[in-house]
C-alpha cells in the first residue's frame, strides 16, 4: 500500500491481518511503548484558547495492551505535540476476529487541573507569582505538573480561592493577569501574559489551502444596561454604559440615533451592599462595551504547512479581504492526510485583548471574586499619596480612565486617666477614628487633557488626657480626613470623601460619676460611578487610659489613575 493510497478498509484483502503503513512521520505511544500500527489518516489534535487539548487514533491490532486512563503520546519529528490519558477507548473487531481496530480518543494533561481544588489568598502578588505558588498548594505537583515558561505578568491585587477548582482558578487568574495558562504536552504549566509571542509563520493567500473570513455583528453594542440583583435577593442596581464615540459614528453611517443597546441581569452572589452592586454592573458594563463594540473579524483557514500555535500572535497579509495586521490563534487542529499533517487554523483581529476581555466578562458576570481585574483591563497606574493638589496630564493614545479617589481617614480621639482619693484610678477610652470613602468612576477622556488631582490629607490624631481630684480630666477627638478628588475643570468626577475623627474620652463628678468613651468617628461616602462607604483608608487608633496609650492619626488618601 503505497503513499496516498485508499484507506484501509476499501481494499481488497487477501487476508484479515494487515499491517498500518509504516511511512508516518508521527508516531503514538501509550505508556511510553510505541504502537506500531497506526491508521494513516486517523490521527486528530484539537486545541482550543482556553488551553484545552484532545487527540484521537485509530490503531490495528496493537502489540501492548491499551485500557483507558492509560497515557497516551504523539510525537512529530521529535516534538510531543500531545500528551495526556485514554479517557475511553472503543474496539472494533471484524467478523472473523482476527482483525481490531481500537479508536482512542485522549484528553490532555490539563484534565488534571479539574481534578484537584485549591483553597488561599493571595494580595498583591503577581499573577506569574500566583501560579507557581498554587501548584504546590493545591498539590497538583504530586501529578507530577510542573511550572514552564512563566512571565510574572502584571500585579493581582486580589486572588481569593475557597475550595475552588484548580482549573478556574488557574484561568482567572491568568486572565485577570492579562494572559493565558495552560498545562502543555510536557506536563508543564505555562502561563503567557499579554506579551504573546510572534509567529515566524505569516498568513498568505499562497500558504492557505482554504480561507473564510467573517465579521460578527450578532453581539455588537454601543449602550450597556446592567441591572445587578445582590445577595439578598431584593437590593437591585442599574448602571448604564454609552459608547458615545460609536453612536455618533454609527447615527452618521446609517442615520437615526445610532444607539444599539443591550440590557442584561447579574447577581451578586456575596453582597447586598450598593457600592458593590453598582461597581459590579459599572465593570460588567464597561467590560461588554470593550469586548462587544467593535465587529469582530475571524479568520479560519487550512494549511499544510506548519501552522501557528494557538495563543500565538500572527501577521495576515489577505489585501484582497482588506485584512492586514496582527490576529491570533484561538484554536488549532491538527489531523493527518497520507502521513502528513494537515492544519486547520481560527484566528482573530487583535485577538487577545478579545478573548482575554471575553473571559473576564464571564469572570465578573458570574460575581466570581476570585480575582480583582483592574490590572488586566488598566495595565498602567499612577498612583498621588501627598496631600494636596497635583494635575495629571492624560498620556497619548489614552480615551478611557478609571478613576478611584480615597479619601483621608480621621484621627483617633484621645483617652483619659483620673485618680481620685475615694475611686482610685479611673480609665476611659478614646474613639477610633472614621474609615474613609472610596469611589471608582470609569470615564472617557481626550489626550493631552489635564484632570485636577486632589489628594485628602490624614486626620490628625487628638490628644490623651490625666487629672488628678479635685479635676476631671477631657481629652481631645481626632479632627476629619480631607476629601480627595479627581475633577475635570469644576466637574468631580471620582471624590472619596474623608472621614470623621474619634471622639475624646472624659471623666466627671456629676451625679452619678461618669466615665465618658469617646464615640468612634462615622465611615464616610463618596461621589462617582460606584461609592463605597468605609472602603477606604482605615481610620486612626483610639486613644486608651490603660494602658496609657497616646491616640494614632488617620491616613492620606490617595487618588489613583489606571488607563
Amino acid at each position: 500500500m503505497g503513499l496516498g493510497d485508499a484507506a484501509i478498509g476499501e481494499e481488497t484483502l487477501g487476508t484479515d491481518q494487515v499491517d498500518a503503513w509504516s511511512g508516518l512521520r508521527y508516531w503514538a505511544y501509550v505508556d511510553h511503548a510505541l504502537l506500531d500500527a497506526v491508521l494513516m489518516d486517523s490521527m486528530v489534535i484539537e486545541e482550543d484558547e482556553s488551553g484545552n487539548s484532545r487527540a484521537s487514533c485509530r490503531i490495528v491490532n496493537p502489540d501492548v495492551e491499551i485500557t483507558a486512563g492509560h497515557r497516551l503520546e504523539i510525537v512529530y519529528e521529535d516534538s510531543v505535540v500531545f500528551g495526556g490519558v485514554i479517557r475511553t477507548l472503543d474496539i472494533e473487531p471484524n467478523p472473523s476476529g482476527t482483525l481490531q481496530t481500537y479508536l482512542l480518543d485522549a484528553e490532555g494533561w490539563d484534565f488534571i487541573l479539574r481534578r484537584r481544588f485549591i483553597s488561599k489568598r493571595y494580595t498583591n502578588s503577581r499573577a506569574g507569582d500566583i501560579l507557581r505558588d498554587a501548584l504546590s498548594v493545591s498539590g497538583v505537583t504530586a501529578d507530577e505538573i510542573v511550572l514552564g515558561p512563566n512571565d510574572r505578568g502584571p500585579n493581582i491585587i486580589l486572588a481569593d480561592a475557597v475550595n475552588q477548582r484548580m482549573a478556574e482558578f488557574v484561568r482567572d487568574v491568568a486572565s485577570a493577569g492579562g494572559g493565558f495558562a495552560f498545562v502543555d504536552p510536557n506536563r508543564r504549566l505555562t502561563f503567557q501574559s499579554t506579551s504573546l509571542p510572534y509567529s515566524s509563520v505569516p498568513v498568505t493567500a499562497e500558504r492557505a489551502e482554504t480561507l473564510s473570513y467573517t465579521e460578527d455583528l450578532d453581539n455588537y453594542r454601543n449602550r450597556q444596561i446592567v441591572k445587578v440583583t445582590g445577595l439578598d435577593g431584593t437590593t437591585t442596581v442599574t448602571e448604564t454604559r454609552d459608547d458615545l464615540v460609536e453612536q455618533v459614528m454609527r447615527a452618521g453611517n446609517e442615520g437615526g440615533s445610532g444607539i444599539y443597546e443591550m440590557y442584561e441581569e447579574v447577581e451578586h452572589t456575596t453582597s447586598s451592599v450598593v457600592g458593590d452592586l453598582s461597581i459590579m454592573g459599572q465593570t460588567v458594563g464597561y467590560l461588554a462595551l470593550r469586548t462587544y463594540g467593535r465587529n469582530v473579524k475571524r479568520l479560519k483557514l487550512r494549511m499544510r504547512a506548519l501552522a501557528p500555535r494557538v495563543r500565538e500572535i500572527v501577521q495576515v497579509d489577505l489585501p484582497l479581504l482588506g485584512l492586514l495586521g496582527p490576529f491570533s490563534v484561538v484554536s488549532r487542529r491538527i489531523s493527518d492526510l497520507a502521513g502528513e499533517l494537515l492544519y486547520e487554523v481560527e484566528l482573530i483581529e487583535g485577538g487577545f485583548s478579545q478573548d482575554a476581555l471575553e473571559s473576564l466578562l464571564k469572570i465578573v458576570g458570574a460575581a466570581r471574586t476570585t480575582v480583582s481585574i483592574d490590572a488586566s483591563l488598566f495595565p498602567n497606574s499612577q498612583v498621588f499619596s501627598t496631600a494636596g493638589n497635583h494635575v495629571f496630564v492624560i498620556p497619548a493614545g489614552v480615551f478611557t480612565v478609571q478613576l478611584t479617589a480615597v479619601g483621608g481617614s480621621g484621627g483617633g480621639g484621645g483617652g483619659v486617666k483620673h485618680t481620685d482619693s475615694l475611686f482610685g484610678i479611673r480609665y476611659a477610652n478614646g474613639g477610633t477614628g472614621g474609615a474613609s470613602g472610596k469611589a471608582v468612576s470609569i470615564v472617557t477622556v481626550t489626550p493631552a487633557e489635564s484632570l485636577d488631582i486632589v489628594v485628602g490629607a490624614a486626620g490628625t490624631q487628638g490628644a490623651n488626657a490625666t487629672a488628678t481630684s479635685p479635676s476631671y480630666p477631657t481629652a481631645t477627638g481626632g479632627s476629619t480626613g480631607g476629601n480627595s478628588q479627581a475633577k475635570r475643570g469644576v466637574t468631580v468626577l471620582a471624590q472619596g470623601d474623608g472621614s470623621a475623627g474619634g471622639g475624646g474620652a472624659s471623666i466627671d463628678n456629676s451625679p452619678p460619676v461618669l466615665i465618658n468613651h469617646g464615640a468612634n468617628g462615622a465611615d464616610a461616602g463618596g461621589l462617582g460611578d460606584a461609592i463605597s462607604v468605609g472602603g477606604g483608608q482605615p481610620g486612626g487608633v483610639r486613644g486608651t487610659g490603660n494602658p496609657y496609650v497616646q491616640p494614632l492619626a488617620g491616613q492620606v488618601g490617595f487618588v489613583e489613575v489606571r488607563w
